[in-house]
């Protein structure tokens, strides 16, 4: 399904159900080799709501089904939101085209995730950011789980443009299925923010020659930040993970570290198991509030906030999807 009329900012093209689980779309792909996408979009303002986007490819060979929404070129200005994306191996991808680039897009409170490895040549990707800028990726959930043939299997990707924004999203892993074990959020481009996260991952966080990146109040319930190759300023504030950042000596003196806690996540973690919510006093409390100012419950952070991504006052239930 490709875009052709364009819409415009006070009168965006619609294509919504009126709620979501009502409206099921298939994209289906039975010869060997083509690139299935769901929604082309090559043309501005539009707006996806509520639909079930779903890839159905031969169990053996996931290559047809790549993209539940494929931006490019002119299609900026474009939000999907409250979809579930399921079965692709790059469900949500923007990326250039002739010169022009999809940028503003909002991706946000969706579902996105595959239901078995994939068998496929692909990077499995559940957000693929190839070069846009100004994106706005927050509020999804996110559970994907291993490849069998690529080396990398990421949740978000931002690979080149600037100021990206990753926040309140809940990104979850399955690392034991035998295949390329998938990571969560992979940053490499200049200028951007990764903020108030909750990832469940072996390898939850790469920088990779980025610059001029704020990764702050993310909860990485296992493993930690990893830092390489820096092109320019990253600061790691505030944020609670498994395992300490790992930085390589090139990129040493162009981190800046406020804040974080590494260490068993069970001794400092209130609630029920999977809850992620912290407790009151030390190593949690006392940091002031910069420019992190809602939490992942979209809750306004008090001037002296919690580290990790939710804050102690917050009440929504961080084991769910953000609201």
């Amino acid at each position: 399904l490709s875009s052709s009329a364009e819409g415009s900012p006070l009168a965006p093209i619609v294509v919504r159900a009126a709620e979501r689980g009502t409206v099921r779309i298939i994209v289906r792909s039975d010869a060997p080799n083509p690139t299935a996408d769901g929604f082309f979009v090559t043309t501005p303002y539009w707006v996806f709501e509520n639909l079930i986007v779903e890839g159905a490819c031969a169990a053996d060979n996931h290559m047809g089904c790549d993209h539940g929404f494929h931006l490019t070129g002119n299609g900026h200005h474009v939000v999907i939101r409250n979809n579930e994306v399921v079965d692709f191996n790059q469900p949500i991808k923007g990326n250039s085209e002739e010169g022009l680039f999809p940028d503003y897009a909002l991706i946000e409170n969706n579902t996105i995730h595959n239901r078995t490895t994939r068998s496929t040549g692909q990077f499995i990707l559940g957000v693929f950011v190839q070069r846009p800028s100004d994106w706005t990726i927050r509020a999804n959930h996110l559970f994907l789980s291993e490849a069998s043939a690529r080396d990398r299997t990421t949740a978000i990707e931002i690979s080149g443009g600037s100021r990206n924004v990753v926040e309140r999203n809940l990104i979850e892993c399955d690392d034991g299925a035998g295949g390329v074990p998938p990571s969560g959020v992979r940053y490499d481009a200049a200028g951007g923010v990764a903020q108030n996260n909750i990832v469940r991952c072996d390898t939850p966080f790469v920088a990779v020659s980025a610059s001029e990146l704020r990764v702050a109040h993310n909860t990485l319930v296992r493993g930690g930040i990893a830092v390489s190759g820096a092109a320019g300023e990253v600061v790691l504030h505030a944020n609670v993970s498994a395992d300490p950042a790992s930085i390589d000596g090139g990129s040493a003196d162009r981190v800046v570290m406020t804040n974080n806690v590494d260490g068993d996540l069970s001794v400092w973690l209130a609630g029920p198991p999977g809850s992620l919510r912290p407790v009151a006093g030390p190593p949690f409390e006392g940091t002031a509030r910069s420019e992190t100012e809602r939490d992942y419950c979209d809750e306004p952070r008090p001037a002296q906030t919690s580290l990790g991504a939710v804050d102690l006052v917050s009440t929504c239930d961080t084991s769910q999807p953000p609201p």
